[in-house]
């Protein structure tokens, strides 16, 4: 990382430098607000000043500008940040899920003396092709993020998919399960 922030530097007005190095305590206050974690609000304004110095490395704005500049890049930093935890957390939280896409179920003899492969195919066969593919590369492995990049969908779609998919198995294998399987 020092390798990229010494090439950036040296093309940098040193003006525009001079600006971050003296706005970066109030920047400090403004993401510690915005994250209320000290090692987070570090992060923030270490990736804003780097996106600030890439795109006004040559020319300036107005200060005023530049503080709403920054600020608002934080803000968006620290949204996709929360869109991320909150997706990975989701992925991983849902015991359910889990259990289905990947056959850990809470007492796999009895669930699997319930359920054949035959039926649990037979089943997955009746999901609409998106929503079995989805589940699919969730049984691969795959994480929410590399899901929503190999199908070219939003992250959030992910998880809709992977929400209907699992309600829909549900119902369809009900009268297999025994009471508390699921």
């Amino acid at each position: 990382m020092a390798d990229r922030t010494s090439t950036t530097r040296r093309s940098v007005d040193p003006q525009v430098e001079s600006f971050i190095g003296e706005i970066r305590p109030w920047l400090l206050r403004q993401a510690l607000n915005i994250c209320k974690d000290p090692t987070d609000s570090d992060d923030l304004v270490q990736e804003a000043s780097e996106r600030f110095l890439k795109a006004f490395a040559t020319h300036a704005l107005p200060r005023e500008e530049r503080e709403r500049w920054l600020i608002t890049i934080m803000a968006n930093r620290f949204i996709d940040l929360c869109r991320k935890r909150k997706s990975e957390k989701q992925g991983i939280v849902d015991p359910t899920l889990e259990r289905l896409t990947l056959g850990q179920p809470s007492d796999p003899t009895r669930l699997s003396e319930s359920i054949s492969d035959e039926t649990f195919a037979e089943s997955m066969k009746r999901l609409s092709p998106a929503l079995r593919d989805t589940l699919k590369l969730r049984l691969e492995g795959k994480r929410y993020h590399e899901i929503a990049e190999t199908q070219r969908i939003p992250i959030g779609a992910v998880g809709k998919r992977l929400s209907d998919a699992r309600q829909k198995l549900l119902r369809m294998l009900a009268p297999f399960l025994a009471p508390g399987d699921h």
